[in-house]
């Protein structure tokens, strides 16, 4: 029996059946292959991740893939590995002297240090580098320029 036969529309013929996420937990195996939007949908129900965030992961080497007729799948279980590679452990130093370092970039010397002790920090150094010219030099200068 054809769509037409049935009186279904042709594209309600070709559309995925829904499923509750009840019955999505039963279908999906640690292996099952799911589209990158599928995966994003079951991993990550709460939200906070999107399909091109699962294709920079991919892009890193984080995120294990299969090419299969040019799309892209991934797995559950291979979801679950890209999580412990991205899981950053806990560090309970920076929780006890009340600072915090970024995780994406690599510490720098002050990195420990308050923003005002940074800035003064910074300008010592640029004022060791200019230093502003002396009377007898500005003198100098302007008997040059006449």
């Amino acid at each position: 029996m054809t769509a037409a036969q049935a009186n279904i529309s042709p594209v309600a013929a070709t559309q995925v059946p829904a499923f509750s996420q009840n019955t999505l937990v039963q279908v999906v195996q640690p292996d099952t292959p799911l589209r990158l939007s599928a995966a994003v949908a079951f991993c990550f129900p709460g939200g906070g991740m999107t399909v091109s965030g699962l294709r920079r992961e991919i892009a890193r080497g984080r995120l294990e893939y299969e090419l299969i007729a040019g799309k892209q799948f991934v797995t559950p279980a291979s979801m679950q590995r890209m999580r412990a590679l991205c899981r950053i452990p806990a560090q309970h130093n920076a929780a006890q002297n009340g600072t915090i370092r970024r995780h994406n970039r690599l510490p720098s010397p002050t990195a420990d240090i308050s923003s005002q002790q940074a800035l003064e920090a910074r300008l010592n150094s640029l004022s060791k580098q200019a230093t502003l010219p002396t009377s007898a030099e500005n003198r100098r200068q302007k008997a040059l320029r006449n």
